[in-house]
């Protein structure tokens, strides 16, 4: 039957203890909840369309083919219990449409579970949208490459291995894209920063990569929340989202 949108019941919070939540911080440009059923279109759980909680609705995600739908959970594997959507199947979405690129820096911030080690292939968090033909613009899991290894590329790989505690855990990610001033931080600790280029962002493909077309690399793990912004965020931006999404995570 026609797909709908479906009443799963009454969502979590998407706030904190303080009253918090991302759309308090300037320049939000995406933020997908998967504690918010009232972004999501289903049928048998399975998800057609998660819409930005921003607003702007070209930057909703879709996915028409039901084989590559991610399934909705009421309550997913994180210690707080909260919903999520499940991206196990090689399941992914996307953008429905390329949109117009914006320019670094750009700060992604997402709760998700990570991948394990030990698997035969690479799992991408996210890139551009699949039809853009530019150059990659990517969060990845090199497993095929080496265990506890991540990459963030706009261009230019900013690779860090050795990140341990990461691999097949919750974990919030704080990703921030602005050339050779770039950060990667897990779990509120700054990893290290680098250069990741200075490619822009178009569109996006969630859970799995773009590859001219078509996608490959899947996540095939749980997303709770997946933010942009169009800012490098400030110290005290990066304190408030990172306790909100500790206990988000958490409870």
């Amino acid at each position: 039957g026609a797909l709908g949108k479906k009443d799963f019941g009454v969502a979590f919070s998407s706030g904190n203890g303080n009253g918090f939540t991302p759309s308090d911080i300037d320049d939000l440009y995406l933020w997908l909840d998967a504690t918010d059923s009232d972004t999501i279109t289903a049928s048998a759980n399975r998800i057609s369309k998660w819409e930005n909680k921003e607003g702007t609705s070209e930057r909703d995600l879709v996915q028409s083919t039901s084989g590559d739908q991610p399934l909705y959970v009421s309550s997913g594997s994180s210690d707080s219990g909260n919903a999520t959507v499940n991206f196990s199947g090689d399941r992914w979405m996307e953008t429905a449409s390329a949109l117009t690129g914006i320019s670094q820096p750009i700060s992604f911030v997402a709760i998700t579970k990570f991948p394990p080690n030990s698997t035969s292939t690479n799992e991408y968090l996210f890139a551009k949208e699949k039809s853009d033909t530019g150059t990659r613009f990517i969060f990845q899991k090199p497993t095929a490459d080496a265990n506890d290894r991540f990459i963030m590329y706009a261009g230019t790989d900013f690779i860090e291995s050795s990140v341990t505690g990461i691999a097949d855990n919750w974990t919030y990610a704080t990703l921030i894209y602005d050339g050779a001033s770039s950060q990667m931080r897990f779990n509120g600790s700054e990893i290290d920063t680098g250069n990741v280029g200075s490619e822009t962002f178009e569109g996006l493909t969630l859970g799995a990569r773009d590859n001219s077309g078509s996608v490959v690399y899947y996540w095939n793990t749980e997303i709770m929340h997946f933010l942009i912004y169009e800012k490098e965020l400030t110290s005290d931006d990066i304190e408030n989202i990172e306790t909100w999404a500790e206990e988000q995570m958490n409870g």
